[in-house]
């Protein structure tokens, strides 16, 4: 009988404690709401995307701009420094590769220093375009314009790292083969 008193006590304080769990559970199900738009709330959100498409575009021109002007200063270096290989006076073409190397690795930093900017240049007007819209639009529309700026970020820095390999490997690059008369082919001047 005591057993059986026992058993019967332990079972309910089981099931009681395992009742408590499930309790809420039932009222912590709550469907979620779907929100209409508004036609106000649609206009501004086609206003946002036009200017989220014009500032891309123009973001995307500023870019190619500043990529092109980089690559223009460099080949201007790397023209300059090719004269001076021309006329062969090692002294000279060792200071015209240090010259061009320390340039062109200024001209890199300017660069990712720039795009950096107008990335967050265009962020920052996005996100000034965004206060109009209703919140729950606002949320969806700043994460995809976070997750666009951190492609964007991640490509200048892939683009980065990749003209810094380029320079590096320009450096090593022996531009300066001595060649000593006893190495040259004799010519033949019998005729």
């Amino acid at each position: 009988m005591k057993n059986l008193l026992l058993i019967f006590a332990l079972s309910a304080v089981v099931s009681l404690a395992h009742g408590q769990e499930s309790l809420i559970a039932g009222i912590m199900q709550v469907e979620p709401v779907n929100l209409t738009i508004g036609e106000e709330d649609q206009a501004k959100v086609d206003e946002y995307d036009a200017a989220y498409e014009e500032g891309k575009a123009e973001m995307e021109a500023k870019l190619t701009e500043q990529s092109e002007e980089y690559a223009a200063g460099v080949t201007e270096l790397v023209e300059n420094f090719t004269e001076v290989m021309t006329e062969g006076e090692e002294r000279m073409i060792k200071n015209a590769k240090q010259g061009v190397n320390t340039k062109a690795n200024s001209l890199t930093f300017a660069l990712i220093k720039d795009k950096k900017m107008t990335i967050q240049q265009f962020h920052n007007d996005m996100s000034r375009e965004m206060r109009a819209l209703p919140r729950p639009i606002q949320k969806m529309k700043e994460k995809d314009l976070n997750t666009f700026v951190e492609e964007q970020r991640a490509k200048i820095h892939e683009e980065f790292e990749a003209n810094q390999r380029v320079l590096k490997a320009f450096k090593a690059t022996e531009h300066i083969k001595k060649t000593h008369i006893s190495d040259m082919p004799a010519s033949d001047t019998s005729n």
